[in-house]
């Protein structure tokens, strides 16, 4: 578990650092994996959103977003509508 959370912090400090979209994606991704397994499930879904947000083409994020959604209600705090319409157009724009 202490491990864990010096992962977590990590990751964290390298989001502050870091300006590439893929990358702050996979970051996110990483994050929502690591909330998952310790059954953090609302802080998970909010990284998968972030992932989704930076890197629309994000399978994994996606799946993992559509896996909690199916274990009961929405969870998280919901995706603001200019954000979800920019992430609708940033995938059309890569397909």
């Amino acid at each position: 578990m202490e491990d864990n959370a010096h992962r977590v912090a990590e990751l964290h400090w390298r989001l502050v650092e870091v300006a590439d979209p893929v990358e702050r994606a996979a970051i996110h991704l990483e994050l929502g994996r690591i909330a998952m397994k310790q059954g953090q499930l609302t802080e998970a879904a909010q990284h998968f959103r972030e992932a989704l947000w930076h890197d629309a083409r994000l399978e994994a994020a996606r799946t993992a977003l559509h896996s909690l959604s199916l274990d009961g209600p929405k969870r998280g705090r919901p995706v603001s509508g200019l954000r979800a319409l920019w992430s609708r157009i940033r995938s059309k724009m890569h397909d």
